[in-house]
């Protein structure tokens, strides 16, 4: 059980509670509620914060918990992959004492200090009680593993897809420019990284954004500097391309390429 002094800290710091919640609503857009496991954290604090557990908890942890928060919702697709992973809005800070069942849960990750981890729903901080109350300062770091998403569109692929965006509206524009043709981007992100996943390129798929920029870019200023200025040839490019599309697209083997150059448009 707690002491009267413990207790009193706790009280005394639920402005700090208060406070960094609010930082996070700020962040997220939803009010998150937020528990300790007060019990486990005055067992193994240092002397100097047997008494100060609210002070660890509600500021120390829940404080760098914000900071990270608020830095990674910056980015609109990863705030919304946080208010997924979390339907229960709650957050949760907890002492690990088995060492080996946290390596059996460490999910590829090389946590050795704290680690988050969405369980049934809760933002659960993880900290190992032989780290307790060592660098707070690292919570939030696993943030881009923790709300990676499931499937091949991942939350980093979809950023990705949206920051090059404006980079490939202006690509479309250039060619509409030098061909007189307004072309639309046909592309599926989900077939491309499952292409990708099987042709073991998996460090590119959290990129597939500027990958298509790229190729798309290749496309582009290979027509505008092959095509020139003169009405024939738009007219021309403009016959030919009777879709007004432009189709990225990977192929399994020769006989499917092929086949897919023979249709036109």
């Amino acid at each position: 059980s707690l002491t009267l002094a413990q207790k009193k800290n706790i009280r005394d710091t639920a402005s700090l509670l208060e406070e960094n919640l609010q930082k996070i609503e700020r962040a997220t857009g939803q009010r998150f509620a937020f528990e300790a496991d007060f019990p486990a954290i005055a067992a193994i604090a240092s002397n100097d914060y047997k008494e100060r557990i609210g002070e660890l908890g509600h500021d120390r942890y829940l404080c760098e918990l914000a900071s990270a928060l608020t830095k990674f919702c910056a980015d609109p697709i990863k705030k919304q992959s946080v208010l997924d992973c979390v339907p229960t809005r709650k957050i949760s800070l907890v002492i690990v004492t088995d060492r080996s069942a946290w390596e059996r849960t460490a999910g590829g990750l090389s946590a050795t200090i704290c680690r988050s981890r969405v369980i049934d729903g809760v933002l659960t901080m993880e900290i190992m009680n032989k780290d307790f109350p060592y660098m707070p300062e690292q919570v939030g770091y696993d943030f881009d593993t923790v709300f990676a998403g499931t499937g091949p569109l991942t939350t980093a692929a979809r950023s990705n897809i949206a920051e090059y965006a404006p980079q490939i509206e202006k690509m479309l524009q250039k060619l509409e420019s030098a061909t007189g043709v307004k072309m639309n981007l046909d592309v599926d992100h989900v077939e491309l990284l499952n292409a990708m996943n099987e042709r073991n390129q998996r460090e590119h798929c959290d990129f597939i954004g500027e990958v298509v920029h790229f190729y798309l870019s290749v496309i582009v200023n290979s027509f505008t500097a092959s095509i020139p200025k003169d009405d024939m040839n738009k007219e021309a490019f403009a016959e030919a391309c009777t879709t007004k599309k432009i189709k990225i697209k990977i192929f399994a083997d020769d006989a499917a390429y092929r086949a897919a150059h023979s249709e036109g448009g």
